[in-house]
């Protein structure tokens, strides 16, 4: 959700039937709600033989009278495309740039305008092979942050791993806030010592990592963590679930945490 002019904007994915198209039509809507509640406008987008994501958190933002939406689209074409869509005060498209095209396995989750008008993206790659020419033996993937400006240029891009490298390694940031001297911090799940445990990532301003720490309990896979704000103190504030069983390996039960 993003609170602009006094009205509710949301956006998310939606799934609908229509006669133009043979199959179900997967994509996602903008919708607007009043100050009181009520509903003003839905704007919907999707089209024929294609399936349209927006990022899994906080992947809608606004900058004065713009509006940015990322995620992937899968055509047949393409194995999918990683895309920033820019939109106006009345929801016309004004660009869609493409950061990413003929992609498995590279994700955009989540995002954040920075003070200084760069969008920071979080999410996941695979760095291991050419995607388009097959899977090798051995694959992982990393965790992965992005700069980009609003005219979707990329400025900088990194990629995180966290342990041996070796195959079924693999972690991904699905949340990314600013510090408060200018760096990130990314919060999401890391594979690379085994078991699944919730994982925390600071970097600075450039991306580069300072340090990272794992949580949960090591026999077992562990949820993860859901969210995470920054506090005045300068420190952190994280809440998630916390596994205390092994019922299903580690599936539940789990408590807040």
């Amino acid at each position: 959700m993003v609170m602009h002019n006094g009205n509710y904007l949301f956006s998310g994915n939606i799934a609908r039937t229509t006669e133009a198209c043979e199959y179900w039509l997967f994509g996602y809507h903008v919708t607007k709600i009043n100050e009181d509640g009520s509903h003003d406008t839905t704007i919907i987008f999707d089209k024929c033989n294609q399936t349209t994501y927006i990022g899994w958190k906080n992947s809608f933002l606004a900058k004065d009278n713009l509006f940015f939406i990322n995620g992937l689209i899968y055509n047949e074409t393409n194995k999918s495309t990683f895309y920033l869509l820019s939109l106006n005060e009345v929801f016309d498209t004004i660009a869609n740039h493409i950061l990413y095209e003929d992609t498995i396995t590279k994700r955009n989750l989540s995002m954040y305008l920075s003070h200084n008008e760069e969008i920071i993206i979080c999410g996941q790659i695979d760095s291991t092979y050419n995607e388009i020419n097959g899977l090798p033996e051995t694959t992982y993937t990393k965790s992965l942050l992005i700069s980009a400006d609003t005219n979707g240029n990329i400025l900088w891009s990194k990629s995180y791993s966290f342990g041996d490298i070796s195959d079924g390694c693999w972690s991904v940031f699905y949340r990314v806030i600013p510090t408060h001297d200018s760096g990130y911090i990314a919060i999401g799940i890391t594979h690379d010592f085994g078991n699944r445990k919730a994982l925390i990532v600071k970097t600075d301003s450039l991306g580069n990592q300072q340090w990272f720490r794992t949580y949960g309990n090591s026999a077992y896979d562990n949820p993860g963590f859901s969210d995470i704000i920054p506090t005045r103190d300068s420190c952190y504030i994280v809440c998630g679930a916390y596994t205390y069983g092994e019922t299903f390996g580690g599936l539940y039960p789990y408590d807040g945490w």
